[in-house]
């Protein structure tokens, strides 16, 4: 397959997936009911009931093929090893890994980056001769508050 006919089939795909998602949401949009009366209340319920639509559309796409990409790209590894071919990254470089047919595997790798853990910090300012108490002073004025994580969930309910 020449690289537009592959262009081609995916763009093809795109346009399918694109139709059946709208036609979800025109199916969700032609079920929409409301009691309120004021074409405000009504205009926001619509609002809120079409983001939690797609967010029911969105959620099921992402949670189906992120797990398929996941595994798609361990595959690569494998297969890459089959071929007695190391599929690690090079830090700060692309590397091809397998030219079968008419596709190309590559893989590159941002440069290395480090980081510091704080009680390893804290134990090297002990040996360097930093008193505790300066110490404890500068984590706390280091110190900032993280919030937690958060979780969306929309799911059906009788009404």
């Amino acid at each position: 397959m020449k690289q537009s006919e592959l262009s081609t089939k995916l763009m093809e795909m795109d346009e399918g997936i694109d139709q059946i998602v709208n036609d979800l949401r025109r199916d969700f949009s032609n079920s929409f009911k409301t009691l309120e009366i004021s074409n405000e209340k009504v205009a926001l319920e619509s609002d809120a009931y079409y983001a939690m639509t797609e967010y029911l559309i969105a959620s099921r796409i992402n949670s189906r093929w992120k797990k398929a990409y996941d595994n798609s790209k361990a595959n690569l590894d494998y297969v890459a090893e089959t071929f007695d071919i190391d599929p690690r990254g090079v830090a700060g470089q692309t590397k091809t890994l397998l030219v079968i047919y008419n596709l190309m595997y590559t893989k590159r790798q941002n440069k290395d980056g480090s980081t510091t853990l704080v009680t390893d910090l804290v134990n090297a300012l002990n040996r360097c001769g930093v008193d505790k108490e300066t110490i404890d002073k500068a984590l706390k004025m280091a110190e900032k508050s993280k919030k937690g994580n958060t979780y969306y969930n929309v799911t059906t309910v009788e009404g």
